[in-house]
């Protein structure tokens, strides 16, 4: 394994208009491989990724097979913050979403 993910704590919100969803969440992120470029995929598709930031600072994002990934060179651990929007579909009169979480390896 190139990285490894800690547990997400993501908080939820519905937009006015009820259409979408805004999902914040932080994790943990720990590079294991010291001697290469690792890319680790955070997102799958589905999803308008709003902001990443990584140690508090904005980080650059790309798709890749469908997913947004970033990909860090160096061992060690990072603080990944995003958040994101997801649609949300009425059902006779109920909102339904569902939100996406990083894949761990």
């Amino acid at each position: 394994m190139d990285f490894a993910l800690s547990a997400c704590e993501a908080t939820a919100s519905i937009t006015k208009d009820e259409k979408q969803a805004r999902v914040r969440m932080g994790f943990s992120l720990q590079v294991l491989n010291p001697e290469r470029w690792v890319e680790v995929p955070l997102m799958s598709e589905g999803v308008a990724l709003s902001y990443l930031r990584l140690d508090g600072e904005p980080a650059n994002v790309y798709r890749k097979n469908g997913r947004h990934w970033i990909a860090l060179r160096g061992q060690g651990s990072h603080s990944v913050s995003l958040e994101y929007l997801v649609p949300v579909n009425e059902n006779r009169g109920s909102h339904v979403t569902y939100l996406r979480f990083p894949q761990a390896p």
